[in-house]
């Protein structure tokens, strides 16, 4: 398996929250590796449970939450380098 960068999984990351959310029936803004998920009304905790087993899996490496503060775990680029310095 070949190394994946950041910016591959930010945007494996929106892609997924995207879809997530057309199977809901739901649209969200434009999102960014910096939009605050949860304040975007676009996860709840146990989407950020999904998000997390899906950026680990495409990632290779294991979140440790407990080192993430709350502003890196409500963000995109804030898990995909959790999960990137992991591996």
């Amino acid at each position: 398996m070949s190394p994946v960068t950041h910016a591959a999984l930010v945007e494996a990351g929106e892609g997924w929250i995207s879809e997530r959310l057309a199977q809901r029936g739901g649209t969200a803004g434009p999102i960014s590796g910096d939009t605050d998920l949860f304040q975007a009304g676009v996860l709840d905790s146990l989407g950020l449970v999904d998000l997390i087993t899906f950026l680990e899996e495409r990632s290779g490496g294991a979140i440790d939450m407990l080192s993430l503060d709350e502003a890196q775990m409500a963000a995109l680029n804030g898990l995909c380098r959790a999960a990137l310095a992991a591996e």
